[in-house]
């Protein structure tokens, strides 16, 4: 279904130009980085020597080509602010390890629980979102958004160590560590981002946030349960400690 959707977005927005500037988007940047992230996720999945070149090859080429943009899909003086990248490096975090947990608990639950009996154990991860995020907006308009934001890392990060031997407690912390850290993120990377490049950096977190997606899968799906929660376990604690380290120095 993603094909013929993604192909009907493209002819429609075909013209779409940047407002504050007039220029175009870079179509060249767009399909050189969608490529990058194919051969990555490929490279991870088979192993195969073909894409790690591919990877290494087309890694270049989107360096020249958004040195060369106009228009450049990164623009450097947003990924120079220390809010920004500190915001996008939790996002991804965060993704990561909720698409590949999903993935990897769909496949362990699956083993031992039918279809029905394994949508049902996901509870425990679905009902924190639907009314924390009304809670994380008033911490937010309270304290700020890093305290919310490390605040949902670390939860995520107990998550991911007990959801392996006990899924449902895993599950639940995952799901208040989304809800927490994800409309906080937001919030932070907007508010750091430079004069006039608030909607590029919301873009930008939104991007990085699914390229984090399609990378948790690739990698917690080729390892088993226990050592790919840690794998994200891991990367969720690092990112708190980088957003935590970093924020003090600002």
């Amino acid at each position: 279904m993603n094909v013929p959707v993604v192909l009907l977005s493209l002819v429609l927005v075909r013209d779409i130009r940047v407002p504050a500037t007039g220029r175009a988007i870079d179509w060249w940047a767009q399909l050189v980085a969608c490529a990058f992230l194919a051969a990555l996720t490929d490279a991870i999945v088979d192993r195969r020597v073909v894409s790690a070149i591919a990877v290494a090859v087309l890694a270049v080429v989107m360096v020249i080509v958004e040195r060369r943009s106009a228009s450049p899909a990164v623009p450097g003086a947003v990924i120079a602010e220390p809010g920004v990248r500190r915001g996008l490096i939790a996002g991804a975090a965060v993704n990561f390890a909720l698409s590949g947990g999903l993935f990897v608990l769909t496949l362990s639950l699956q083993r031992h629980l039918g279809p029905v009996a394994t949508g049902l154990a996901f509870l425990p991860l679905t009902l924190p979102t639907a009314f924390n995020p009304l809670v994380t907006g008033r911490l937010v308009a309270r304290y700020g958004p890093r305290p919310p934001v490390l605040a949902g890392l670390a939860l995520l990060t107990l998550g991911c160590l007990a959801a392996s031997p006990v899924p449902w407690l895993g599950m639940l912390l995952i799901g208040f560590g989304v809800s927490f850290s994800l409309p906080a993120l937001v919030t932070g990377v907007v508010q750091a981002a430079p004069e006039g490049a608030a909607g590029v950096a919301s873009g930008l977190l939104n991007a990085v946030r699914q390229v984090g997606a399609t990378l948790g899968v690739a990698v917690m799906g080729g390892l088993a349960a226990g050592t790919a929660f840690a794998v994200a376990a891991a990367l969720c604690l690092v990112a708190g400690l980088i957003l935590a380290v970093g924020g003090r120095r600002s």
